[in-house]
Order: structure tokens, then C-alpha cells, then sequence
């Protein structure tokens, strides 16, 4: 090609194919040197236009389940390109494997959630450790939840503090429940250790004046589809306080259905209509709208810091981002 020449680069996402990289069609055109012109198709690893990630959904409910093909279609096609799919129980952990296989832009998180420590096996811990080292995953969803019964509050603290244990032995990020916990969740950590290698309180319910205590503790927060309703005040003041490093996103799908403009579809389940990643975009315009933020910079942001805290888990630069490429 003749030294003196311009191209015009334009640039349009396509399709998310692999777990590395993004296809993208790059058109050059009026490249031209007298009346010859050159057209040139090439693929180069470059940001989408609204890179998003999924930070908390459990794709393995039944109840979304038996509609993963189509919801991750709706998924793929609002731009969505990760997923952390969080087991919460021995019966779910064996379907995550396969899920991936299908969908390998989805990340695993295997944990023993506090509704379900009832339910738990001898062998349990045995379980979880076998599929946390046989498969890439994190730890997760795991935590206390003290709207449960008050007899159940020393067994959760047991088995929490033990999945602690492992993530921090196996060095893995963990993803925590917490509800109405907070003060003694705090106590707990602060006695017995925290987890090293990186957290994230999955649909943060706790204060705003509890944001700086958690930052300088090392947690990530994401926000669910309950910052989309008015009266959400105190959700909405903590995800005006956390920092933008530490922010994520989440739709908890198929729970915590986000307020949804009238003329949306959705699934419809024997219990009202379903919660499914998709909807992450409707999260992701309300969030901006609190924040007084573009949605295309706090979608790369909240990309970029899901790189930060699951960075092994995804792979060096999952989403693209090379040194050699300048987000645009």
C-alpha cells in the first residue's frame, strides 16, 4: 500500500464469541491515492460500545433456568459480556460447570448461602472444595443473614467463617450476603480475618455511613434492581457514596426484579414475572441517573473494576482493554 494514503476507521460491535476477545468489523474507507481506493476487514480487540458485566445472577434457578437460551441471546444482544453466576447449595453447584460449557462468557462462584446451611451434608465442605479446585471459580454466594431465625445465627457464623477460611487458602475473591447483619458481620471479620484476595457485598443494603469503614476493609459494592425504585433512598444514598473504583452492578436474576418500563417484555413464572440479565441495562440507566453519570462511562467503570476483583477468574484483559488501545 503506498506510503501517502489516509483510512477512515469506523467501528461496530458485533458479536461476543470468545472468552478472550471481541469481534469487531472495521470498515476503512476513502483510503485513497489519486483514484484508487482500498477497503480493509480486519479484527482487533477494541472496547465495545457498552461493555457491561453481570455481577451476581444464578443462571442455574430453575426458574431461569428452563429459559437460559433465550435470556442469554437478550443478554448477549443488549451488550452484556460476563456474568458471575453464584451457586448457593450442594443440590445447584454440580449445574454450573455445564452452564459455562455452554455460555463461556459466564464466571462461577461456588458458596453455602445462610438459607441453606440447614440443608447441608457432612461432606459439604468436602463438595465445595472439590469444585472450587477442579473448576475456575470464586467463592460465593456465602454470608449471615439475620432476618432468619436467631437459632440459626452461630451456625452461620461457622460455616461463613470456614468458606472464609478456604478462600483465603485457595486464594479466591468471595461474594457476600449480608442482611441485617452488618454490625456484627464487621465484629466478626474484624476478629477472625477478612478475605484477602479480594470481596463484594452482593446487592448492598447497609448504610451509606458504613461505605468508607467497608472501602478501607477492601469490599467492592453492587448495586441491584432495588436502586430503581423511589423509595429506595438509602440505597440510593450509598451508591452515590461508594467510589467509582469500588462499584458494581448486579440484576441477582432471576430475584430482585428491577422497576421496568410499562412496554417491556419479561418471563412470566408461576410467581409473577422473572428477573434475568438483561435487565442489568435498566439497573445501569437508573444508576447513572444517580450518580450524574454518562451510562457509557459508568458501564466501562463498572466493567473495568469487575476485571480488578475477578481479574484471574476472567482472563488477562477479558473485555478487551490492551495497552495499545485507548477506551473511546
Amino acid at each position: 500500500m503506498p506510503e501517502n494514503f489516509g483510512i477512515i476507521f469506523r467501528s461496530r460491535m458485533l458479536v461476543y464469541q470468545f472468552i478472550h476477545r471481541w469481534d469487531v468489523l472495521t470498515e476503512a474507507r476513502k483510503a485513497r491515492k489519486g483514484n484508487k481506493f482500498w477497503i480493509l476487514d480486519t479484527e482487533f480487540w477494541i472496547l465495545p460500545l457498552m461493555p457491561l458485566f453481570d455481577a451476581h445472577c444464578h443462571l442455574q434457578d430453575e426458574r431461569l433456568f428452563q429459559h437460559l437460551d433465550e435470556a442469554m441471546q437478550r443478554a448477549t444482544n443488549a451488550g452484556i459480556g460476563g456474568l458471575m453466576c453464584c451457586g448457593n447449595c450442594e443440590e445447584d453447584w454440580p449445574r454450573l460447570p455445564g452452564i459455562v460449557r455452554r455460555f463461556p462468557q459466564v464466571r462461577l462462584s461456588f458458596g453455602l448461602h445462610p438459607w441453606y446451611i440447614g440443608k447441608r451434608s457432612e461432606a459439604w465442605l468436602h463438595a465445595l472444595k472439590t469444585h472450587l479446585t477442579t473448576t475456575p471459580s470464586a467463592v460465593g454466594e456465602i454470608g449471615l443473614d439475620h432476618a432468619l431465625d436467631k437459632a440459626t445465627f452461630a451456625d452461620q457464623e461457622t460455616v461463613f467463617l470456614t468458606q472464609i477460611h478456604l478462600a483465603n487458602e485457595l486464594q479466591r475473591p468471595v461474594t457476600i450476603h449480608c442482611r441485617r447483619a452488618w454490625g456484627r458481620m464487621m465484629e466478626l471479620l474484624d476478629e477472625k480475618g477478612w478475605p484477602a484476595h479480594g470481596f463484594v457485598l452482593h446487592s448492598y443494603s447497609g448504610s451509606c455511613e458504613l461505605v468508607q469503614p467497608l472501602v478501607r476493609r477492601g469490599a467492592f459494592f453492587s448495586f441491584s434492581g432495588a436502586i430503581t425504585f423511589d423509595q429506595n433512598r438509602k440505597g440510593r444514598e450509598a451508591l452515590i457514596t461508594v467510589p467509582l473504583d469500588r462499584l458494581l452492578i448486579e440484576t441477582d436474576a432471576p430475584d430482585l426484579m428491577p422497576l421496568l418500563p410499562p412496554d417491556a417484555p419479561f418471563i412470566s413464572g408461576s410467581q409473577g414475572p422473572i428477573n434475568e440479565p438483561v435487565y442489568l441495562t435498566e439497573i445501569l440507566k437508573v444508576a447513572a441517573r444517580i450518580r450524574n453519570a454518562p451510562e457509557q462511562e459508568l458501564a466501562e467503570i463498572t466493567t473495568r473494576n469487575a476485571e480488578e476483583l475477578w481479574g484471574q477468574l476472567l482472563g488477562v484483559n477479558y473485555f478487551g482493554f490492551r495497552n495499545t488501545i485507548k477506551l473511546i
